[in-house]
């Protein structure tokens, strides 16, 4: 079926209209309010119905409003009819005179319905957007054939799932989902971690402090045990030959302990304490002198801040000389109290 014409006598702003349209592709262009959607909006209305709320009764009123055409089928039948507005008997002949059934349009449109017609053949610019939603959720009848065309027939209800899934692993606020209490735990684990760690100084400090504790534990239990041997045979009432013999070789094997003692911390002094020492003094400069250079880096970079600030308060004007000295100021009493702070 085509509309060889279409009779645009009492709708929107035309009066009288007649629009002559061959078969095939026609393109009606106008500049803006020249009743371009007003024509679009009374093809729909002359298949289907003038709808009950209208917009297009600017110009004629409700009684008024007429629409007709000339339709023509594939077997070159012919309906001219005109559409007034109204709830019953709106579908009348060429001279308004009589109503017509409405199965005689219906034979022309075939399975075509308002719906249908406004998805494919009656868009404007509204219907354009809605449209477009409606295809990526998957709704109405043209998202319906594109994604069963394209195998993806449920394509609105997979999103959902995705979203449900996604929902129920995170939410900004929410606390027990499994994202976030995740996350909860990383960063609890993060904050242990930073109160386990310590300064690599402090760090070679302990090392050498225990590799000493180490070495005067070992001697002083050697020490403790030979100790505690000769105090329970000096307690004896009487002492044999064999207890003699044994107090002399603890009194020897206690000076030699103490020679050993001697030696094995001075072996230590000169390598492993020396080399901890200087790890931990080596660690201390390091801080100092990553220290030193941020501090060069910040006054270096606050002094030409300033600078720019001075010079823009100099040559500037009104608010902008003002604010600019003003923030020199406040530069200013930062590098004192910084300066106060780091002699302190």
């Amino acid at each position: 079926m085509h509309i060889e014409e279409l009779h645009l006598r009492a709708f929107g702003p035309f009066t009288d209209s007649t629009v002559s349209l061959a078969p095939g592709l026609n393109v009606l262009y106008g500049p803006n309010e020249a009743g371009k959607s007003s024509t679009l909006r009374a093809i729909d209305a002359l298949l289907f119905g003038v709808p009950s709320r209208t917009t297009d009764d600017f110009v004629h009123d409700y009684r008024q409003m007429r629409v007709g055409g000339v339709l023509i089928r594939e077997d070159s039948e012919r309906l001219v009819c005109v559409r007034r507005k109204g709830n019953r008997a709106t579908l009348r002949d060429a001279d308004d005179a009589e109503a017509l059934d409405e199965g005689l349009l219906t034979r022309f449109l075939g399975a075509i319905d308002r719906d249908f017609f406004r998805s494919v053949f009656g868009i404007d610019h509204q219907r354009l957007r809605e449209g477009g939603v409606k295809v990526v959720r998957g709704e109405g009848r043209i998202g319906e054939l594109l994604f069963a065309a394209g195998g993806v027939a449920h394509l609105r209800a997979i999103q959902q799932q995705l979203e449900d899934d996604a929902g129920a692993l995170f939410k900004p606020r929410a606390k027990q989902l499994r994202i976030n209490v995740t996350a909860a735990r990383s960063e609890q684990l993060r904050a242990e971690i930073r109160n386990c760690q310590v300064p690599s100084e402090e760090w070679a400090r302990s090392q050498a402090a225990l590799a000493t504790d180490e070495f005067n534990y070992e001697y002083d239990v050697r020490k403790a045990r030979l100790e505690l041997e000769r105090d329970e045979i000096s307690a004896k009432p009487e002492l044999t030959d064999y207890d003699q013999q044994r107090l002399e070789k603890i009194d020897e094997s206690l000076v030699e302990l103490q020679e050993s003692r001697d030696a094995e911390e001075r072996r230590l002094r000169r390598t492993t304490w020396t080399r901890l020492q200087h790890e931990a003094s080596s660690a201390d400069e390091n801080r100092l002198q990553a220290a030193l250079w941020y501090t060069i880096a910040f006054v270096a970079g606050s002094m030409v801040l300033a600078l720019g600030l001075l010079i823009v308060g100099l040559t500037g004007s009104g608010a902008q000389s003002w604010l600019s000295l003003g923030m020199l100021a406040i530069i200013t009493f930062s590098l004192f109290i910084f300066g106060a702070t780091w002699s302190g």
